[in-house]
């Protein structure tokens, strides 16, 4: 094997990897700030080992040049609120620590986006699989934990709005 050429390819691959990744911007889901969203969250209790689904207003709000602000209302409990950042990374093909997989758009510009990424719960290894759809009319993050030890998955969170 001739190393000098098996290292210009490596680093070819490796230089022009991200241009091939999935990507997304600010700009591609601005139409997400302003109005109310309304809808219901679904969560996984791990400790009872079952679903609990609540109603939810989410506003969304810009945070920098590429980051979102989700603040989440719950109406049957006025005093609790939430939040959390959707923030791209590494050239926008991460958002937060996962890598962006896949990306569909529809007709009606309504993005699906996936990404992937591992880490521990409970001291378990564990794959991240998130979908978000992000449209005129749908808000949705749906959030699939792969146990890889016990092949098993469990749907942590299913987060669905509309306006």
């Amino acid at each position: 094997m001739n190393h000098p050429k098996f290292l210009v390819l490596l680093a070819f691959v490796f230089w022009f990897l991200p241009s091939f990744s999935q990507t997304i911007s600010i700009d591609e889901i601005e139409f997400l700030v302003g109005r109310e969203w309304r809808g219901e969250m679904k969560n996984y209790d791990f400790k009872k080992e079952q679903h609990k689904t609540v109603s939810a207003v989410l506003f969304v709000q810009p945070k920098g040049r590429r980051s979102l602000r989700l603040i989440y209302r719950y109406p049957a409990d006025s005093d609790n609120i939430s939040q959390t950042d959707i923030e791209l990374r590494k050239k926008s093909t991460r958002i937060g620590k996962n890598t962006i997989t896949s990306k569909k758009v529809a007709s009606d510009g309504t993005i699906t986006l996936t990404t992937k990424g591992t880490g521990k719960i409970q001291g378990k290894k564990v794959q991240y699989s998130y979908i978000y759809k992000f449209g005129p009319k749908v808000f949705a993050i749906k959030r699939d934990i792969y146990y890889e030890d016990l092949d098993m998955t469990v749907t942590a969170n299913d987060y669905k709005f509309k306006r």
